[in-house]
């Protein structure tokens, strides 16, 4: 019989659901956003030259913060249930969004280990994560991870995965099998939607905090972007355990350019669906308007959370789509002419799984594949209405206030990003139990 290898800690739910160390109970100290290497939605090999990291404040000889002293902002995570390795209690908190099949998260992962074996109980470390819409075999490689951690082998099988070039499924049951897990139950938790909840949380989050490249660390709620050499990671980390009182502001993201104005969440907005394809009743109670571009890996990533909507409200919910497209309209102008042979979203599906793939010959490829003539598909691509109407959606979008992809509109309500589904049902909820529709109803 096998020996088995000893547990490492499963973190306690509600433990820790925000991210406020020790140190930082008595003092706020100082933090900085770090550049480098990363893999985003925008590129899958961004590398960056490190920026320069802002080094530890002089002590004023007065007991208040000189003037002169920079103010750090720092952002707020909810780490419940986020597995996490290190005393609850470290002065220092190192919180990463990953990707397993991101190269610059393999290359920051040899540098944590530095980080571990140099600070040891000094740091704490905890994992969110990120899976790209681009890297297929991501996806399953987060489930993988969870599916270990409630066996109690989280940190083995994420050592595994950065370490591996193979992420397919057979290498994930060898993993597993290495680790001498339960393979019933793992194979069970990471084929099934057991974790897609958990993993669509750190993904909002991740929008939240400005965190949408991999890899991405906060230390203390101080945003470190890439995968930095290891220097980097000592001049935030020796700050922190100094301990010097230095201005901090507590902030909602990491990015670092002004943001707009919070929006009245009540403001209706009056959108213009005419001709634009639908899917539900027309009378439905709720209209759900999508404006999405292929091209965006969030707006694949909410395409799960709207067939959640549907199923969850059956005949309650009229989802209409509109286009607001990143580069080209070629994707959106596709699935124009295929909506015209009545195949728009078996075609529709096609484009958000393939979206780094769309070339005129996979577009005709995809077309025969849903059993389109492809001859009148090809011909209604040219058709200049398309990209006519393609163009006055754009129009529309930036009249509202689009700026981003996906945005949604419920009832005229505004709601941004690839939010998770609690979000859409909380307004969906409220629209159905209100007084208009009570009246409706009656």
């Amino acid at each position: 019989m096998k020996k088995k290898r000893a547990k490492t800690p499963t973190p306690k739910a509600g433990a820790s659901r925000w991210l406020l160390p020790a140190g930082l109970l008595a003092a706020a100290i100082t933090a900085g956003v770090v550049l480098g290497g990363l893999t985003s939605e925008s590129s899958s090999k961004a590398a960056a030259k490190p920026a320069a990291v802002p080094q530890a404040a002089a002590k004023p000889a007065a007991a208040r913060p000189t003037p002169q002293a920079t103010t750090i902002s720092r952002v707020k995570l909810d780490l419940e249930g986020a597995p996490a390795f290190g005393a609850a209690d470290a002065p220092v908190t190192l919180v990463e969004f990953t990707d397993y099949q991101c190269a610059f998260c393999r290359k920051a992962h040899a540098t944590l280990n530095q980080v571990k074996e140099k600070y040891g109980d000094k740091v704490r470390l905890v994992y969110l994560q990120n899976p790209l819409a681009f890297h297929k075999d991501a996806p399953m490689a987060a489930k993988a991870a969870l599916a270990a951690g409630e066996q109690g082998h989280f940190r083995e099988m994420h050592d595994l995965l950065l370490t591996s070039a193979d992420l397919k499924q057979g290498a994930l049951l060898a993993h597993a099998r290495s680790l001498d897990l339960d393979i019933s139950a793992f194979t069970t938790a990471m084929t099934s939607d057991k974790f897609n909840d958990r993993i669509q949380q750190d993904q909002a989050q991740a929008v939240r905090v400005g965190a949408s490249a991999t890899p991405f660390f906060f230390i203390n709620g101080r945003s470190v972007r890439g995968a930095q050499p290891m220097t980097a990671f000592e001049a935030i980390i020796d700050e922190e355990l100094a301990g010097d009182l230095l201005p901090t502001k507590w902030v909602a993201s990491a990015a670092t350019r002004s943001r707009r104005p919070a929006e009245d969440p009540n403001k209706i907005y009056k959108v213009d669906m005419a001709n634009s394809i639908s899917r539900g009743p027309k009378d439905a109670p709720i209209t759900l308007v999508e404006i999405t571009a292929f091209q965006c890996g969030f707006c694949k990533r909410s395409q799960a959370t709207i067939q959640q909507i549907m199923e969850t409200y059956p005949g309650k919910v009229r989802h209409v789509v509109m286009y607001k497209p990143l580069r080209a309209p070629t994707g959106a102008i596709a699935s124009l002419a295929a909506d015209r042979q009545g195949k728009y979203w078996e075609y529709r599906k096609l484009l958000f799984d393939n979206q780094r793939a769309m070339t005129d010959q996979n577009l005709q490829l995809w077309a025969q594949q849903v059993g389109m003539d492809v001859e009148k598909f090809e011909k209604d691509r040219q058709d200049p209405a398309l990209a006519q109407f393609v163009q006055n959606n754009v129009r529309q979008a930036s009249s509202l206030g689009v700026n981003g992809t996906p945005t949604f509109f419920i009832n005229g309500k505004k709601l941004v990003g690839a939010q998770p589904f609690a979000a859409f049902q909380k307004i969906i909820d409220q629209e159905l139990n209100s007084p208009d529709q009570a009246a409706a109803a009656s």
